[in-house]
């Protein structure tokens, strides 16, 4: 792709649909320059400045083990919601490992750590999180300076909440990688892309329509997320849809509508949710209704639906992500026990100015 022939061009539609405001767009390829020339914020510069330091020994000694957490960062009840996702899943033979149920939580002997923020910390704060979640000392309230809580680090760092994961993804991958960091950290939205941009022919224009909560993120997270991976996996252009989800009937009809009404000339291949309030099942049997021979709305919505049409839920993507990483390098606990939940408040520490972690049942007497 030649930069000079590339373009991005961005055609805004608004609509009413049962009280309900959509917005679409169209992505054309550009060169982004994502990372090039961005700079990290000033608390990485200075960890990786400091190899004798704390959060650099943190970093530096994070790893992929089997007895190690799984840890949850977002905020209160994206955290809350996301790690009740992972509790109940039971799609797996914990066995052989085939997409079977078998009445065992896929995630048995487990335990997922819950680093809920009461409201969204700013980039900094953030990517202290992180480096917290990997750290083996936690406090006992905001005034215990010296750590007193010794705990477990995580293996893996799943970044739940949308605008945090946006905010700190560069900086974390930067200071991570440059340090050699053992531990994963996944982001929900980029999983879910990652499937489907790699299930395209990435010869043709993608056609996706993302549904999402107006309230976790804002529309340009998404236009900067795909325009990414449409660069990344090579695409001419993305025609995209965004559908900002606020209510909860008649989902798929208004969905393909609203793509229907910018006159796209490709059908739709894929709709991504990234709402954890939107039933996916549901939506499966709307888009099976819609479609199907038996129904007169077959002849209006087969020609605006791919033959190979796909929905992918972002944290429906991302837990069968971790549950297929921990089982190919075989780091599960395998212990038969049900999952556990562990809670932490991340908190400005009045003696560093720096986030720390307190439990999440602390409270001030």
């Amino acid at each position: 792709m030649k930069s000079s022939r590339a373009g991005f061009f961005v055609f805004l539609a608004v609509i009413a649909i049962a009280c309900l405001v959509a917005a679409g767009l169209v992505l054309r390829s550009r060169k982004l320059n994502a990372v090039e020339g961005r700079e990290t914020v000033q608390y990485v510069r200075n960890v990786l400045a400091d190899r004798g330091g704390r959060d650099y020994s943190a970093i530096r000694a994070s790893a992929l083990v089997p007895a190690y957490d799984i840890a949850i960062i977002g905020t209160d009840s994206i955290c809350a919601r996301v790690s009740e996702r992972l509790y109940l899943h039971d799609l797996r033979d914990n066995i052989s490992g085939r997409h079977i149920p078998d009445g065992l939580p896929d995630f048995a002997g487990e335990t997922f750590v819950n680093i809920a923020a009461e409201k969204t910390l700013d980039r900094t704060q953030s990517v202290m999180s992180v480096v917290r979640a990997v750290d083996t000392l936690a406090h006992v309230s905001p005034y215990d300076s010296e750590g007193g809580i010794v705990k477990k680090p995580a293996k893996i760092v799943v970044l739940a909440d949308p605008m945090l994961a946006e905010n700190v993804s560069f900086d974390v991958d930067t200071l991570f990688r440059s340090i050699g960091a053992g531990a994963m950290v996944v982001t929900p939205i980029e999983l879910a892309l990652d499937k489907v941009f790699s299930s395209l022919n990435p010869d043709l224009i993608a056609s996706i329509g993302l549904m999402y909560s107006p309230v976790a993120a804002k529309e340009q997270l998404y236009l900067d997320v795909i325009g990414r991976k449409v660069e990344e996996y090579g695409f001419p252009k993305a025609d995209c849809c965004l559908f900002p989800v606020e209510g909860a009937d008649s989902l798929m009809h208004k969905m393909v509508n609203l793509y229907a009404s910018h006159s796209f000339n490709k059908a739709i291949d894929v709709v991504v949710v990234d709402n954890l309030n939107v039933d996916v099942k549901a939506l499966e049997e709307e888009i099976e209704s819609m479609v199907s021979v038996m129904n007169e709305s077959s002849l209006t919505y087969r020609r605006l639906v791919s033959d190979k049409f796909l929905i992918v839920d972002t944290y429906e993507a991302t837990t069968e992500y971790v549950y297929d990483e921990l089982r190919k390098d075989n780091l599960f606990t395998h212990d038969i026990a049900k999952p556990r939940f562990v809670g932490y408040r991340p908190v400005t520490s009045p003696q560093s100015g720096e986030i720390i972690l307190i439990p999440s049942s602390y409270v001030q007497e």
